[in-house]
């Protein structure tokens, strides 16, 4: 399912928001096609208004990337290994321990090595959960998860499932589910 929009969750509302081409960017030369402020009144309604948009568009289903505010996603390195990818995934794997509340079965991370270092995005898979919940319980078909990643925080846009187009898969340290 090729999305074309994206939907930016946050905490004091949501935006509606144009995919660059090829999927993974926002096009960030146009302002957010609609937003709705969770403490308006017709939040629901000014939701159902973008989801009617992205339906129109795309004929029919409402397909659309999810982005999750960076407040939600844990930024942090490791040194890389210089060895070999599977030997930086277990860098990441205990860079993560004990990082966060959750276990490691509770996390969803992305990764890039960049310059002997090892940039690592994580966040708890019931965020992603929740996020999907939001999106599916407003008639939008979640298409991929993808974190801000604001001020250079990580290099590119952190992947946490999905299809968005990526140099690096996102890793799910429990049983993988489809987006």
């Amino acid at each position: 399912m090729a999305a074309t929009f994206a939907l930016h969750l946050d905490h004091d509302g949501v935006s509606l928001l144009h995919l660059a081409e090829g999927g993974a960017e926002i096009d960030t030369m146009q302002p957010p096609l609609a937003t709705a402020g969770l403490d308006d009144d017709d939040f629901d309604a000014q939701v159902g208004r973008m989801q009617a948009r992205v339906a129109g568009a795309s004929g029919g289903e409402a397909a659309v990337v999810l982005i999750l505010p960076d407040s939600q996603i844990l930024y942090t390195r490791a040194r890389a290994s210089g060895l070999d990818r599977e030997a930086d995934e277990g860098r990441v794997r205990n860079a993560l321990v004990g990082a966060t509340p959750y276990d490691l079965a509770e996390l969803v991370y992305d990764w890039r090595e960049v310059d002997g270092a090892l940039e690592i995005a994580v966040v708890a898979a019931e965020t992603l959960d929740e996020a999907r919940a939001f999106a599916e319980a407003h008639g939008f078909a979640p298409a991929g998860v993808l974190g801000e990643a604001a001020r250079g925080a990580f290099p590119g846009r952190p992947r946490f499932g999905g299809s968005p187009p990526q140099d690096a898969p996102a890793t799910r340290l429990r049983h993988a589910r489809s987006c």
